[in-house]
This record gives structure tokens, C-alpha cells and sequence, in this order.
């Protein structure tokens, strides 16, 4: 089968002329931008149907959708002469400075479906297929002519790094893949990309399912897929390998093949030396009966969400620590993910970190057990100027989530909810409103767990749940964080 017959194209247009498919053609098509739905779970004959029953509410649209089961063009692109869809805000300035023109006007849109029902390994086959495809029709070149919603609209936007971010796959992953394919549409051979190798021998225990490849890269063939908490010998280290989640380091075992180090703990040559990682076991927890906050979807949403704009300083805060990257995800899933994930498509990441103010059961319940027990007792130490600085933030939250402002100092301040207890020895943080920075967010709870973690050395469960507390409401909410670390590390196979 040639290139260009891989896959099917359906063509389901939407009505026209109606606000979604004005029929105005593309004279030159000029770029392609890389959307998701930002609907888990949603298949693209969903939205199709969805466009086509809403094609005269509003002036949204894209060109096509792609699923694990199909390709369905909605808005002539292939199939027919090119039309504009309306898939970027014109007010946006890059897509002028890239290509010199709107995207709307000279740009083929694409979502890209994607959720648990979806299978994401088809899916992504398929958006890959297409995206090369589109480059091969229009004599486009993948490595410039494709550019992520995210990067034209990043103050609204997250896909499709959302959408890739649930099966553990990467942007530059995508773009890499598309070239890729696109370099062998013609029968060409594939070039062999070469990649460092030290000499490093060391132990590794695999946290899930986990892939050996002939090379470091998720295109190599699969020798053979270990069980979880198998036990493997490495023999050389790969720090250029294909990143997953900007992680490039690979291993090689001593019969040449290559398995990603995100999908491994490394036994530690000490026991309590922080140039190791803790040892996130899974196989030891009780995961039935839990009450979580989010979603599966929700989790693998928010945590792309806070990949997209965070990752930098994450990787930071963790570095020589015990701790990894995703467990604070984890954390800020358990904490906060309930109120933001609704808030992601409509607000910047700075207003989103300003409004997590959260948790009144001081003033609400009346059964809060540390200081301040409530407002009134925060206001008596404090003085009222502190106490109405506080209180307008937190009614700025609740003006979010469509409530009425009160007269409550709130207790949890921050994407990991920083407790107001806390004022009592860094009174700074909540005088200068330190949770609006992500930076001073990590700051606090990378202490907060380093406190613990030298209370429980080597069990990082003992640790999360110390972090919270004690009691079974504390080992309820650990079991929590680590279900979410679990997806979040188990969302795909490397």
C-alpha cells in the first residue's frame, strides 16, 4: 500500500454556508496547525456530529478529526479544494509572524481525539499519517510547517500537548515522528539517527509494563515487554535517547537493548544519599474504595497542563531530592486539580496560580484543629488590614466558581495548598501573596517533604502521608497521590 492510500479519508462536511463552514476558499495553503479536542474521551464522529448540529452557533471550527477508528474531514482539505475553518483567533499575533498570514485564512487545522476509550497508540498512527500526508499534498516541510495551537495562542491554548501528554507522548515527539514518516513516503530509507552511549553499569527495577527496544527511541522494534517490579542490569547509559516528557536518558542491558529511565527506578548505591530517587512502589497499595478528587482524564489533563508551563521549574524543584517531578503532579492533582482543570481553557497559568485559594472549613465546619481555628482568630493576632487582604482574594476565587463574596480567611493558598498555619513562621508568603509564583509554590512543598522524608527515610508512601498528616485521612489522601503518580507514570509504555 502507497503512502498516500494508508489510511481512509471520510469526507462528513458541515452545512454551508453557516458559521462553522463559510466555504470561502484557501487560495495557498501555507502551514498546518496541530490541535486536540480538549474532550477526553470524545470520538471525531462526535464532534463532527456535534459541528454539523451547532454549525450556526458560533464561528468554530477545524478541517479534520482523527480517532482510533477513523479520519473524518469536515471542512474540505483533502478531499475537496481547501476552505478556511476557523481554528485560531485572528487577534492572535504569531501566526503572522511565522507564516505571514493568519491561520485561518491559509492554514489546514487538525484534532487529534484522544481519552481512555480512545485507543491512543491507532490514534496517534493516524495523526501522524496525517499530518505527513497534509505536508506531502500541500509541498510542506514538517520540520517548519507545523505548529501546535499552544505555541500560536499560549496564554488560552495546551493542545495538543494535552491530548499527546495523556499516552506519555511529547510535541517535539510528534514533530520528530511526522519528519520521520514523511522522509520515507517515498520508499526512501529511513535515516538512523545516532546516539551516545556511556559505559555505566547499574540495577533498575521497572515501575509498569515496560518496552525493550533495538534503539533508544519509541520507533524501535519491541525485544521483548517486562512485567512490572522485574529487575534488569544495565550496562550503558544514553543521555540523547527519543525524550519522553523532556526525559532523553535511556539504558542499554547487556544484550543491547534500550529501555526509557522514566520507566524505572534505579536502586540506590546508598540508602539515604538524595543523588538517588526514592523507590516508588505501587504493588504494596490498596487502590480499591477511593474517593478521588478528579478523574483519570482530569489527572492526565491537568498534569499536561502543568508539563506545558511548569515542567522547567518542576524539574528544578526536584533535582537533588528523592522526589520526582510527577509526584508533585500527583500532589497538585489530590490538592487543587477539582477547581483549575475547569479553568485551564479559559484563563492564563499566572490567574489560575493567583486564585488557588481554597479550603474554609474553619469559618464553614467549625472543625479546624490548628491556628487559625477561623477568621476571627487570624484577625485578633493579625489585625483586620491583613485579615481583608485575604479575604479579597479569596472572594476573587469564589467570584471564579459563581459564588458570593464572605467574610473568611481561607486556610489553603497555593497549587499545593500551602497551610495558613504556616503564617506563623513565613508570615512573608501570604503577606506578599507568594503562591501567585509557581517557584515559591515548589519552594514550600519540596521543604514540607524533605521534612518528612527525613522522618521516614526510604518509604516514599510514609512520606506523602506525614505530608498530610496522620490518621486514615491521611493514609486515604496518600493512597490518592499515589494512584494519580501511578497514571501519570503509566499512561503509556515507553
Amino acid at each position: 500500500m502507497s503512502f498516500r492510500d494508508q489510511f481512509n479519508i471520510t469526507p462528513q462536511y458541515l452545512p454551508k454556508p453557516s458559521k462553522r463552514r463559510s466555504g470561502m476558499p484557501i487560495s495557498k495553503v501555507r502551514f498546518i496547525v496541530a490541535h486536540d479536542t480538549g474532550n477526553p474521551d470524545s470520538t471525531a464522529a462526535q464532534n463532527v456530529r456535534y459541528y454539523t448540529n451547532s454549525c450556526n452557533d458560533m464561528s468554530a471550527s477545524a478541517h479534520l478529526f482523527v480517532d482510533d477508528k477513523e479520519i473524518l474531514e469536515c471542512v474540505p482539505a483533502l478531499t475537496a479544494a481547501p476552505e478556511k475553518a476557523w481554528h485560531v483567533l485572528y487577534n492572535v499575533p504569531k501566526d503572522n509572524e511565522l507564516y505571514g498570514v493568519n491561520a485561518n485564512d491559509a492554514a489546514i487545522g487538525v484534532e487529534y481525539c484522544y481519552g481512555a476509550n480512545i485507543d491512543a497508540d491507532k490514534a496517534y498512527e493516524k495523526y501522524v499519517w496525517l499530518l505527513a500526508r497534509l505536508c506531502d499534498e500541500f509541498e510542506l516541510d514538517p520540520s517548519k510547517d507545523i505548529v501546535g495551537h499552544f505555541f500560536l495562542d499560549p496564554q488560552r491554548k495546551t493542545d495538543p500537548v494535552t491530548g499527546l501528554a495523556f499516552s506519555r507522548r511529547t510535541y517535539e515527539g510528534l514533530l520528530r515522528d511526522v519528519a520521520a514518516l514523511f522522509a520515507t513516503r517515498n520508499g526512501a530509507a529511513e535515516t538512523t539517527a545516532s546516539f551516545t552511549t556511556i559505559g555505566s553499569k547499574g540495577r533498575a527495577t521497572t515501575r509498569v509494563k515496560l518496552n525493550l527496544r533495538n534503539r533508544p527511541d519509541t520507533r524501535g522494534d519491541v525485544a521483548q515487554v517486562l512485567p512490572a517490579r522485574t529487575e534488569i542490569v544495565f550496562t550503558a547509559t544514553v543521555p540523547d535517547g527519543e525524550p519522553i516528557n523532556g526525559n532523553a536518558l535511556w539504558y542499554r542491558d547487556a544484550e543491547g537493548r534500550y529501555f526509557w529511565s522514566g520507566g524505572v527506578d534505579i536502586a540506590p548505591e546508598t540508602d539515604n544519599s538524595n543523588d538517588s530517587k526514592a523507590l516508588i512502589r505501587f504493588d504494596n497499595i490498596d487502590f480499591s474504595n477511593l474517593d478521588l478528587p478528579v478523574t483519570r482524564t482530569q489527572c492526565m489533563d491537568c498534569t499536561g497542563w502543568m508539563k506545558l508551563h511548569f515542567e522547567e521549574q518542576f524539574v528544578k524543584a526536584t533535582a537533588d531530592t528523592p522526589f520526582v517531578p510527577e509526584l508533585l503532579y500527583a500532589i497538585a492533582c489530590q490538592e487543587t486539580a477539582i477547581y483549575w482543570h475547569r479553568w485551564v481553557q479559559d484563563h492564563t497559568p499566572d490567574e489560575i496560580l493567583q486564585h488557588c485559594v481554597f479550603d474554609a472549613n474553619g469559618d464553614v465546619n467549625g472543625n479546624r484543629g490548628v491556628f487559625p481555628k477561623n477568621t476571627a482568630a487570624f484577625t485578633a493576632k493579625y489585625g483586620q488590614a491583613f485579615a481583608d487582604m485575604l479575604i479579597q482574594e479569596a472572594n476573587a476565587m469564589r467570584s471564579w466558581r459563581g459564588w458570593g463574596p464572605k467574610q473568611w480567611v481561607y486556610a489553603g493558598y497555593g497549587i499545593f495548598q500551602y497551610d495558613i498555619q504556616a503564617v506563623l513562621d513565613d508570615e512573608v508568603f501570604f503577606r506578599e501573596k507568594q503562591w501567585y509564583d509557581i517557584g515559591q509554590c515548589l519552594d514550600r512543598v519540596i521543604k514540607e517533604l524533605n521534612s518528612k522524608w527525613k522522618a521516614h527515610p526510604n518509604d516514599l508512601f510514609q512520606t506523602v502521608k506525614a505530608y498530610n498528616g496522620s490518621g486514615n485521612r491521611a493514609e486515604n489522601y496518600a493512597r490518592n497521590v499515589f494512584r494519580f503518580l501511578n497514571w501519570i507514570q503509566t499512561s503509556a509504555d515507553a
